[in-house]
């Protein structure tokens, strides 16, 4: 399941720039497949709104440590989608994992970075 929430802030008279937070939390009940899918009707309604002006995306995943193929498997779907990638090109990209170990968090967010999917 995926909750999107937006935010905006102003960078002068009349510009703004806008991010968006991604909380993914992960269930037996969902596939990364599927789980990606979500992400990307998502993010592709929020970069079409708002264009140039998308400068930040924060993924919070919530899922324990046995889930960590799940999150990989959503990174992969994520990297073999060519409009999303060109989109991410354009913002940055932080990543969360509160409810992982440290360990297992460092483990997945240097996979993640590293493309080792």
């Amino acid at each position: 399941m995926i909750n999107f929430q937006r935010f905006a802030k102003k960078v002068g008279l009349f510009q703004k720039e806008h991010a968006l937070a991604a909380i993914v939390t992960i269930n037996d009940q969902q596939t990364p497949e599927l789980d990606f899918s979500a992400f990307r009707e998502g993010f592709l309604a929020w970069a079409g709104e708002f264009g140039a002006g998308c400068k930040d995306l924060m993924f919070t995943f919530m899922a324990p440590d046995s889930k960590q193929q799940h999150v990989l498997g959503f990174f992969k779907c994520l990297l073999s989608d060519s409009e999303v990638c060109s989109l991410l090109s354009t913002v940055q990209m932080k990543l969360q994992f509160p409810s992982m170990s440290k360990a297992v968090a460092d483990e997945t967010h240097s996979r993640i970075y590293a493309k080792e999917l």
